[in-house]
């Protein structure tokens, strides 16, 4: 409620004070000079603590900033060109012998890096592919990486194939394949990569200890 007369004006207002109540408002207000027309304003222009409402805030967006000039720009700071020199290239029979080093330290992981070298160094009709692939196998193994020792044997018994090659490489080759398969649980392809190496094998005593794995293996079928 609003009422003036000359240069007096009072404000009344009754409002709500949450649990407390309601809350009485009065304001008393004195003009001196002038007239009452700038006293007498319209009652939403007021700020007064009843009738005035709170401003809404709103979203502030950043500022858009100019690009820098070509100038002003900073480069950005080269890297370090780093050199590596190519390992010097040996014979076949120096990574071999290299890779044989790396067993006898039991660093299984150089000496499958030693072996994989020399099977590069030899021609894709070279008959000693097939031990090399063999001997990956086995350093594979060594490493516990059976998907890995299964790849290299398969190889090796492929590459004989192809090279008609049948001697104890690929026997050993055959004895490796059985074994993954073995330990990956698929006793069907172990047997019959057991049974391969044993038709293959010329050796008694190789003979008696692949019977003795397929003896073992059938009585779990």
């Amino acid at each position: 409620v609003f009422v003036s007369a000359q240069a007096i004006a009072l404000d009344y207002a009754l409002t709500p004070f949450g649990d407390l109540g309601y809350t009485h408002k009065l304001t008393l207000g004195f003009k001196f000079g002038g007239g009452m027309d700038d006293f007498n304003r319209n009652e939403s222009e007021r700020s007064t603590y009843a009738h005035s409402k709170p401003a809404e805030e709103t979203e502030v967006e950043p500022p858009v900033l100019e690009p820098q000039s070509r100038e002003e720009m900073t480069e950005p700071i080269a890297e370090p060109q780093v050199v590596v020199r190519p390992a010097a290239k040996k014979t076949y029979q120096e990574y071999l012998e290299a890779a044989d080093d790396c067993i006898s330290r039991k660093d299984y992981r150089r000496a499958e890096i030693e072996y994989g070298r020399a099977q590069k160094a030899l021609a894709k009709n070279d008959r000693r592919r097939v031990y090399t692939y063999e001997q990956l196998g086995a350093v594979a193994l060594k490493s516990k990486a059976t998907a890995r020792a299964k790849n290299y044997y398969i190889a090796a018994i492929q590459t004989a194939k192809n090279l008609r090659i049948s001697d104890v490489n690929v026997v050993n080759a055959y004895l490796g394949l059985a074994y993954c398969f073995e330990k990956s649980g698929n006793t069907a392809l172990a047997i019959r990569n057991y049974e391969k190496a044993l038709d293959l094998s010329a050796s008694s005593t190789t003979k008696s200890r692949i019977r003795k794995l397929l003896q073992r293996l059938k009585a779990r079928i």
